[in-house]
């Protein structure tokens, strides 16, 4: 691949990038996304973001319990987010 085109993908790369940290993912699992499908696939990197989600950490020593009456909210599956008492 000549320097140009090297250029090009580069820049595209870049933007798609951006864009998916723009809708909320992290720009490590956005990257690790692209890398996965080829740059220039930007559709086939938003499945792979879909049906791939980010691993979490666990949560610290003694977190992990809402405080009285704050509810504890996050992800429990692709497209679901679910809030708890």
């Amino acid at each position: 691949m000549d320097s140009k085109n090297e250029s090009h993908t580069h820049t595209h790369a870049n933007t798609y990038t951006q864009a998916f940290v723009d809708m909320g993912f992290s720009r490590t699992h956005a990257e690790q996304a692209l890398r996965h499908v080829g740059s220039n696939r930007v559709d086939a990197a938003t499945e792979w973001l879909l049906t791939h989600p980010e691993e979490q950490p666990g949560p610290a020593a003694g977190a992990g319990a809402a405080a009285p009456g704050e509810c504890m909210c996050g992800w429990v599956g692709v497209g679901i987010f679910k809030c708890v008492k």
